[in-house]
């Protein structure tokens, strides 16, 4: 048995997560109920875990020493039941690969760069034919329903469901539903017929509420009155719904609160859309979508017609605000006014879709310590650490001053 995981990001791998990445490894995007680590501390409880990331991060999220015996896994791997077995059984020194992706990697030492890892993983590679990796900003949703039901599944392990005692909820297949203790559901309408449903600790699901699984509200989250939920969507902890959302993450701390749809989308922490805020999730021509991908620096195209918003963290939006099909924005940026935005907004961006500038980093602080602060949460010297160095990797993606 091994004796640490360690998750590794190569760059281009990270790069190809913004900007949800920007402020995190890959391990701790969330899908389903749990971020990816999470999700593999599930399987192995005993066993220490940190990081193997990029540069700028590595002071936030450390790579804890150890002396030997390590299990290197790929950031975006997904665990299951089939590949946690064959992980248990990997040899000392052997490799499991997935096109090019690292899935696992037995090692006997500790390295300190993403890249000798896959060197020293190369020299005994098996392949394996592995789908459940996030590889793009894409795959995030379009793995969240699988990721949804394997959560449920390993919860129900370790606890039962409490019941829910609202007369006036209506119960739609209801051993396809999990409700953690706390909860708080009235008069809303919860069918898991068409996937399972996932309640957290301390949630709230408001009167009027229209839920299709599969979903997952997270602890602490809450659905405001009259919410639609379309199925496959996760509202992460301390996030606050309403309005229309069919296959989304919310990933924690953010506000999609009021009217307005969004689909096919990812939010990262502590976002704020504006009432009225919507994103187009589908081209008028109905053809595959183009999406901005930061590794190449440029739009990309895809096999996908749906894709909707993709915003970093600390991003907010005015009322009103409407964005195209497949946008990419943020993070730390402050979006109002009338008018539809480019398709790629820069980091740090501030003002109207028809001017935008760079956001004063000092500006950008104090909305952001605000925002934290609404969700209860400090804002720290070590999250201003972080910024500064997000704000200096991402200079050359800023808007530049004319």
């Amino acid at each position: 048995m091994f004796s640490q995981i360690v998750f590794v990001d190569t760059v281009e791998a990270h790069l190809r997560l913004w900007p949800l990445t920007v402020s995190r490894p890959i391990a701790e995007l969330r899908t389903g109920i749990w971020r990816i680590r999470e999700k593999w501390a599930f399987h192995f409880p005993t066993i220490p875990m940190s990081w193997l990331t990029v540069g700028y991060l590595t002071d936030f999220f450390p790579l804890t020493p150890a002396k030997s015996s390590i299990m290197y896994i790929g950031g975006g791997v997904l665990p299951n039941a089939e590949l946690v077995q064959d992980i248990r059984q990997l040899p000392s020194g052997e490799s499991l690969w997935a096109d090019n992706y690292l899935v696992a990697f037995h090692a006997p030492q500790l390295y300190r760069r993403a890249e000798e890892v896959r060197e020293a993983a190369s020299s005994r590679a098996n392949s394996y034919n592995y789908p459940l990796i996030i590889r793009e900003l894409t795959d995030i949703f379009s793995l969240n329903r699988t990721a949804i039901e394997a959560d449920i599944a390993a919860i129900r392990q370790q606890r039962r469901s409490a019941v829910v005692t609202d007369k006036h909820t209506a119960i739609y297949a209801a051993d396809n539903i999990f409700i953690e203790e706390g909860a708080v559901i009235k008069s809303a309408v919860l069918n898991a017929e068409t996937g399972a449903i996932y309640i957290g600790k301390n949630a709230v699901v408001g009167e009027g509420s229209l839920i299709r699984g599969a979903f997952a509200l997270c602890e602490g989250a809450q659905l405001n009155m009259g919410a639609i939920i379309r199925g496959d969507t996760t509202v992460g902890n301390h996030c606050k719904a309403g309005g229309e959302i069919s296959n989304s993450v919310l990933t924690g701390y953010s506000n999609k609160a009021h009217e307005g749809f969004l689909g096919n989308s990812i939010i990262g922490e502590y976002c704020n859309l504006g009432a009225g805020t919507t994103a187009s999730n589908m081209k008028n021509t109905m053809g595959y979508i183009n999406l901005w991908n930061y590794a190449s620096s440029q739009f990309a195209p895809s096999e996908r017609r749906f894709g909707g918003l993709f915003l970093g963290d600390y991003s907010f939006t005015g009322i009103g605000t409407a964005f195209n099909t497949a946008t990419v924005g943020g993070p730390a940026m402050n979006l109002f006014d009338a008018g539809l935005p480019p398709k790629f907004i820069p980091p740090f961006s501030w003002g109207t879709p028809a001017r935008l500038q760079t956001y004063r980093f000092d500006e950008f602080i104090k909305t952001a310590a605000r925002m934290k602060a609404s969700k209860g949460q400090a804002w720290t010297t070590a999250d201003v650490s972080l910024w500064e160095n997000i704000f200096r990797q991402t200079t050359n993606y800023q808007i530049k001053s004319v």
